[in-house]
Parts: C-alpha cells; sequence; structure tokens
C-alpha cells in the first residue's frame, strides 16, 4: 500500500505523502471445482475427479506467480468462488484432503480475500478508481500498475440483445447466472487512472473482451492477453508436448501428482500453465525447464527478465489442443508495449536514450543505457529505479540527469578486480554530464548486497540534500560536490580531483580523499 510518512522538526509536525508507485493486482474467478459434477474415470485418466479443480488451483498459482515477483499481500485482491480457501467453507475434496502446496504458506491465513458476486467485484475495481478506504483499497495513480486476471466459464449476457461477452460468476442456483460483462469490464478499466494495464483470461471465447476493451479511449497503455479468439474455447492442461508440431503424451507434465487422500491429480488451465511457468521461471511442480526446454530461454532478447510479450510469445509457441491464443496491444507491428512491459517491472529500458525522455513508476534498466545527443532523462517523483543484471546508467558528456524527489534507486552487483584484466562490472551510475538530484533520494541495495553506486564525473557543480545512500557509493571526480543533511550507510565516499563540502551528514562507511574536504 501506499507509505504515509511523517517527518518531525523543531517540534512542529509536519504530514508528507511520500508516495511511491506500486503495483497491483485482482485476481477473478467466478466458480467453484465442488460445484462442478464428478468427471468420469477416464476423461483426464485416474480416477473420478470433482470438474474444473484448476479454477482453484491456477488461482492459487497466480497469487504464488505474483507474491514471488514482488508483489506485497495487500496489493493483490483475490475473488474466488465462495471464498472456499476460509478454514470455515471445507470443500470434500480440499482440506484436509488437498496438498498444502495449494494452501497459503501460513496455515492461519487464507488466499481469497473477496467471494465472486458482481458487487464484490465491482466494489474492487471501483475502489481502484476512487480509493475506498472502509474496505483497505487504494486508489491507483498515474504511477502506478494493475494487472487483472480472470478464469471461469466464458460466456455471454443473454439477457441483453445483442449478447455481449461475459465471464459467469457465483450464483444462488446453476439455473440463475451472474455475469460480469466486458462492457462493465471496460467502464471500470477506463476509471482506474494508473500507468498501465494488463489483464490475462483464460476464459472461453475471452478474445472477444478485446474488442471491448480496447476501445475505451485509455488503450495506449493497456495490454490484453487471452487463451482464445472471441468465438474459441479454452482447456485444461493435457500433458502433451509439441515436438516439431508433433504432439507427444508426457505423463505428469503439466497436471501434478502430488500424493493425498483420494489420490486425484492436480489440474491447470493450458494458458494458465504456460503463462504461470515462464513468468516464474518454474512450473508448478518447481522445475525450471518444459520437457528439457529452459524456462529462461523464453527471455529472448537475454536481459534476464520475461515481458508480456516474451510470456505471450512463450504460451502461444507451447500450448497444445484447440486453443487459439489472442493479443492485443496499441502497437501492433513492434509490440513495444508488450516488450517493454513485465509484471515484475511494468517498465524495462534496455536501449540508449537519444531524445529527452522522462521516466515514472517501477523502472528496470535491464542493460547498459546511455543518455547522449545532449538529451535529458527525467526521474518522476515517487519512481523506484532497479539497476538488473551488471547494467550501468551513464550520463554522457553534454546531457542530463534529473533525479526529482523522493525516488528510489535499487542495486544489486558490485564490480570486482577493477581496473584488471579480470574485471567483472558490476551496476553504477556513471554522470560525466550534469546531474540534479532532488530532496529524500535514496539509493539502496536488494538484499543488502552492496553495488558500486553514483560516481559523479562531471565538471560542473553538484549538491546533494537530504539524500540517502545504504550499501553503495558515492564517488566525485572533477567539479564540486555540496552534501547536507544526508545519511552514508555501509557506504564509501570517495573524492578525486574534485572538491566536496559536507555538513550535518552522518557517514557509518569509509571516506577516501586526495583533494579539498571540508567538514562541518
Amino acid at each position: 500500500m501506499k507509505r504515509l510518512v511523517l517527518l518531525i522538526a523543531l517540534a512542529t509536525v509536519f504530514i508528507v505523502n511520500l508516495y511511491c508507485a506500486e503495483k497491483y493486482a485482482v485476481l477473478i474467478c467466478g466458480s467453484n471445482p465442488e460445484d462442478e459434477a464428478l468427471q468420469p474415470q477416464g476423461q483426464f485418466g485416474g480416477i473420478d475427479r470433482h470438474r474444473f479443480k484448476e479454477f482453484w488451483y491456477d488461482t492459487y498459482l497466480m497469487w504464488e506467480m505474483l507474491r514471488g515477483i514482488g508483489y506485497t499481500e495487500e496489493n493483490i485482491f483475490v475473488i474466488f468462488g465462495n471464498n472456499f480457501d476460509d478454514q470455515g467453507n471445507v470443500a470434500d475434496w480440499t482440506h484436509p484432503n488437498m496438498s498444502p502446496r495449494y494452501t497459503h504458506p501460513d496455515s492461519a491465513l487464507k488466499v481469497t480475500d473477496y467471494i465472486a458476486t458482481h458487487d464484490n467485484i465491482s466494489t474492487v475495481l471501483s475502489g481502484f478508481a476512487l480509493g475506498d478506504d472502509e474496505n483497505n483499497i487504494p486508489q491507483l495513480l498515474d504511477d502506478d500498475f494493475l494487472f487483472v486476471w480472470t478464469f471461469d466459464h466464458g460466456t455471454a449476457d443473454t439477457t441483453v440483445t445483442p449478447y455481449i461477452p461475459a465471464i459467469q460468476i457465483v450464483a444462488l442456483t446453476p439455473e440463475d447466472p451472474v455475469f460480469f460483462t466486458a462492457i462493465e469490464m471496460r467502464d471500470y478499466l477506463n476509471n482506474i487512472h494508473c500507468q498501465k494495464k494488463v489483464v490475462w483470461t483464460q476464459n472461453c471465447g475471452g478474445g472477444a473482451f478485446i474488442n471491448y476493451l480496447n476501445n475505451n479511449g485509455l488503450s495506449e497503455n493497456l495490454i490484453i492477453n487471452t487463451s482464445c479468439t472471441g468465438f474459441g474455447v479454452s482447456v485444461p492442461c493435457d500433458d502433451i508436448y509439441l515436438s516439431q508440431g508433433i504432439p507427444l503424451y508426457i505423463d505428469g507434465l503439466e497436471n501434478e501428482h502430488i500424493p493425498l487422500i483420494g489420490g486425484e491429480d492436480y489440474t491447470h488451465g493450458e494458458f494458465d500453465f504456460h503463462m504461470y511457468s515462464v513468468t516464474s521461471g518454474l512450473t508448478p511442480n518447481f522445475l525450471n525447464h518444459y520437457n528439457g526446454e529452459l524456462l529462461s530461454s523464453a527471455d529472448t532478447n537475454s536481459d534476464g527478465t520475461i515481458s508480456v510479450w516474451e510470456s505471450k510469445s512463450w504460451e502461444q509457441l507451447h500450448k497444445s489442443g484447440p486453443e487459439e491464443p489472442d493479443y492485443w496491444e496499441i502497437d501492433s507491428v513492434n509490440h513495444y508495449l508488450g516488450s517493454t512491459t513485465s509484471l515484475e517491472y511494468p517498465n524495462l529500458i534496455f536501449e540508449d536514450i537519444d531524445e529527452n525522455t522522462s521516466i515514472k513508476g517501477i523502472v528496470a534498466i535491464t542493460d547498459n543505457v546511455s543518455i547522449c545527443n545532449n538529451s535529458v532523462l527525467t526521474i518522476h517523483s515517487g519512481t523506484k529505479m532497479y539497476l538488473k543484471n551488471a547494467s550501468r546508467l551513464v550520463v554522457d558528456a553534454g546531457s542530463t540527469i534529473i533525479i526529482e524527489d523522493n525516488v528510489q534507486i535499487f542495486g544489486e552487483t558490485a564490480t570486482q578486480f577493477e581496473i584488471t584484466s579480470q574485471e567483472i562490472v558490476g551496476n553504477r551510475i556513471i554522470v560525466n554530464g550534469s546531474a540534479s538530484i532532488g530532496n529524500n533520494v535514496l539509493f539502496t541495495s536488494l538484499n543488502d548486497q552492496s553495488w558500486d553506486g553514483l560516481y559523479l564525473c562531471g565538471t560542473g557543480q553538484s549538491e546533494l540534500i537530504d539524500v540517502t545512500f545504504e550499501n553503495c557509493n558515492l564517488f566525485c571526480a572533477n567539479g564540486s560536490l555540496s552534501v547536507r543533511d544526508s545519511d552514508f550507510d555501509q557506504s564509501l565516499v570517495k573524492c578525486s580531483g574534485a572538491s566536496m563540502n559536507f555538513r550535518d551528514c552522518t557517514i557509518t562507511g569509509k571516506m577516501s580523499f586526495n583533494n579539498a574536504l571540508e567538514v562541518r
């Protein structure tokens, strides 16, 4: 959730909203496996089974996937069936029969937040648009990211003419279905003014949603990936591997055989299985490959991150059965939006910046990037920027980087054996041009690992006020640097060929200087 930080100064309390970008998700599955009839032995192999068990297994997997790529539990809203992972509502094939693999890791907690009713779906989506303090649903801001996943029987609302594509949700009786239509989804998403939205659907006929969702006037930052076309079907996994187009049945390839009372298998939707596996880097059975094909091979540009476009491409190549996946983004030729968006890092940067550019939200620099051609890169307030792999961000002479207030910058690797033939480069921001850095900027590390930090190598004057360095360095060469009201925790401060002025700073690391230094 958004953070509210209290600043206390001179016995006066100032309340300052220091909002940083966040990523949110809503997972919607409207039916319960236990509501479905037993399926005769032989159709999927093994003993008689409850149909559509994948409704729960895949809902859980999507929740698990999101937790694994950095979504906080409070930012994932799960709307499922009759809320059956509640210990007080036990289906005959779940507790204690169901493997703990598909229950919350903390047995005192549950994954589901809401019963899947029309009102509850409306509550969550309208809460994202307007904020809902009573239900602890935040209003999404223009630097936030939203992921929407739906799974259920795809159908049509037959109460209107012409019929409208819809997903079926919980009803009191099977004869009295309730729908959440594509038009409703469009209208709710249209009112959520966040930076980007990605929608995955595993419903039959899910492709029909594309014609409605991409016609909302705000579709330039929308990506829709569906398991099938508007007239197609979505199917469960069939344990079939396509070997050069030839179907090969491999028992347990996709549906797990986990021991449990009753002996039933754990089934998944075909689309969900592939999207979960390639995005997580592991199959539901904790394998890093799919019949020997490394899941990491889906990373076609080798930047260490699976983009939305790469996950779509993997699924389309490996799906079997009658499904015909559908995909939409506004750039239907180059797929630039899908290639620069991932569920983990909604904004990916891996190419040089040669024109004035502004970035915001959650950003990953996944390859060496130069700001060149006398360009200006502005990192907006509230941005979280991650330097991944061994990437470096270099500001060429004549170019400028502007880091506004309340920006957080994360690194993960430090250079080893520097200035030797064995040098292994690490994350670093190198400014050969000019830099403007705002207040309350944080340079920190992932998992307490050190990284190189900020290297100011231009000839001009720089000033840092209320900046924090944790497990990374500040290096200044040439020019002059004034630093005040700043903290350096386990960080090296080094000056070479420049003058530095420190005032009211806390330094718990090391300092190294061979030029003018003034400390007050």
